[in-house]
């Protein structure tokens, strides 16, 4: 099964990044990346619900322009398609806040919290993924 994984950051290079590391460490993945959760909000709304035959993964900054993590959430908690319950939320960011990682356990779809930047034992935990 193919894993279809979202990196919604607004930063390029810890995007590229994160999008070589994945690429390098784990089989079967497609990446998007997105700038910003507002353009990745909208392209939920109209083409991941069609989505079938894969597993979805979002990987969440919180610090952004124009729509925060946190306002996402927000957003996707509002979302009625049944497909779109079903994906992997996790937060991936630079904010060590106890406050952050304490308020990320509220959303009941967020499976979890890493700091940037990522690395192989973090991904082995968010993909679970042999080498």
């Amino acid at each position: 099964m193919t894993r279809h994984i979202f990196l919604i950051d607004d930063d390029p290079i810890c995007n590229f990044i994160h999008k070589n590391l994945i690429e390098s460490n784990v089989e079967n993945v497609q990446i998007d990346i997105f700038l910003d959760a507002t353009s990745f909000l909208e392209f939920l709304t109209g083409q991941m619900s069609r989505d079938s035959g894969t597993s979805n993964y979002i990987l969440l900054d919180i610090n952004m322009p124009e729509m925060s993590g946190w306002d996402f959430l927000d957003e996707y908690s509002t979302l009625k398609s049944p497909s779109l319950k079903n994906v992997n939320i996790y937060m991936v960011t630079s904010s060590f806040n106890k406050n952050d990682i304490e308020r990320s356990k509220s959303y009941k779809f967020v499976k979890g919290y890493f700091t940037k930047p990522l690395n192989e034992e973090k991904l082995s935990e968010i993909f679970a993924y042999n080498k």
